[in-house]
């Protein structure tokens, strides 16, 4: 005997079916994505300028920079690119155009910064007095650069930071900031 039509399935109720099932697996996958991205990133690794200053306790004037990671793991393969500029502060650089001076960038190899630990930089300033009489001109010396480093996820971020002379004693951070990436 045959069942009713009322009691046998219908081909659209087995679709929608199925189709439920999907956008619940989809959607616990999503999610589990989502927490694992979370997680991740509070587990990670975050270094940051904590301090930039002139050290005049070495032989040429140094620019001390102290850098921190604030996350809860090491920053491994931590390396420091850095460069000065001349700029004037009067004059926008337009797109293309490149400041008065520029140096080479220099690499510094930190290694592994601990969670939660520091470590400083120092770049002597090779060219000390002719930074003070561009200084005295009314040019900006500015210092450029960024850290690179992998986190215990093997992901690789950069903090870009930018300091400017006050004056010879001094910096402050540059109005476009220092911000990770």
């Amino acid at each position: 005997m045959k069942p009713k039509a009322a009691q046998r399935p219908h081909g659209w109720n087995i679709a929608l079916s199925i189709a439920a099932i999907s956008i619940s697996v989809l959607t616990l996958l999503l999610q589990q994505c989502e927490a694992r991205n979370s997680r991740n990133l509070m587990q990670r690794a975050w270094m940051q300028v904590r301090s930039a200053d002139i050290d005049l306790r070495q032989k040429l004037p140094t620019l001390r920079l102290l850098f921190t990671n604030d996350g809860p793991t090491p920053a491994n393969i931590v390396l420091a690119t850095v460069w000065y500029t001349l700029e004037d502060p009067f004059k926008r650089l337009r797109e293309g155009e490149h400041p008065k001076q520029q140096s080479k960038d220099e690499g510094y190899g930190l290694g592994t910064v601990s969670s939660h630990g520091a470590t400083e930089v120092y770049i002597e300033a090779k060219d000390w007095l002719n930074w003070k009489a561009q200084v005295h001109e009314g040019y900006t010396v500015a210092f450029h650069g960024f850290l690179t480093y992998r986190d215990i996820f093997l992901n690789e971020h950069k903090t870009q930071w930018c300091y400017y002379m006050v004056d010879e004693l001094d910096v402050a951070p540059c109005p476009l900031g220092n911000y990770a990436m």
